[in-house]
């Protein structure tokens, strides 16, 4: 029996993240923050009608994206502190390391989460906050599908995931 491999499209991404978050979210938006903003881990342009997957981190990103916007952070400068933080915050889930992200204007900041939110801080999103439930809720999505539209439905198991 093969694995169900635990990549998203990008409409699945976008409903998984809106819900978690509560907040509307269209594939446009993670088009806008993974392929345009260069966030994603795939940002290969796609011939022929493939379709680009996206992987658990891919939707962490949009998640932190939508709790930033819920904090009032404009999208273009949500997609640059992401820019300039990604690597550091990606290192920051992986290690369960308790940070929260801070935004201040135009610039942001990982901070120790164990302390109280700044004065200064106009945005604060604890980044555990964005991971917990994610893996879950993924493998759940993937395992209720067993085919991705790509001009056809294809086997999850026959898409290319690089």
């Amino acid at each position: 029996m093969a694995v169900t491999p635990r990549l998203l499209t990008i409409a699945e991404v976008a409903a998984l993240a809106g819900r978690l978050e509560g907040r509307e979210c269209s594939p446009r938006q993670v088009r806008y923050l993974l392929v345009t903003g260069r966030l994603g881990n795939d940002v290969q342009s796609r011939t022929r009608g493939q379709t680009r997957l996206y992987t658990v981190l891919d939707t962490a990103v949009v998640r932190l994206a939508l709790r930033l916007s819920r904090e009032g952070v404009s999208a273009a400068v949500a997609r640059v502190v992401l820019t300039y933080l990604r690597s550091d915050i990606i290192r920051g889930w992986k290690a369960g390391a308790p940070l929260a992200l801070a935004i201040q204007g135009v610039q942001g900041s990982l901070e120790p989460s164990l302390k109280a939110r700044p004065t200064w801080a106009t945005a604060w999103v604890p980044l555990r906050e964005i991971w917990n439930g994610l893996d879950k809720q993924v493998e759940e999505t993937c395992n209720a599908r067993t085919t991705v539209w790509m001009w056809r439905h294809v086997s999850v198991h026959a898409v290319r995931t690089s």
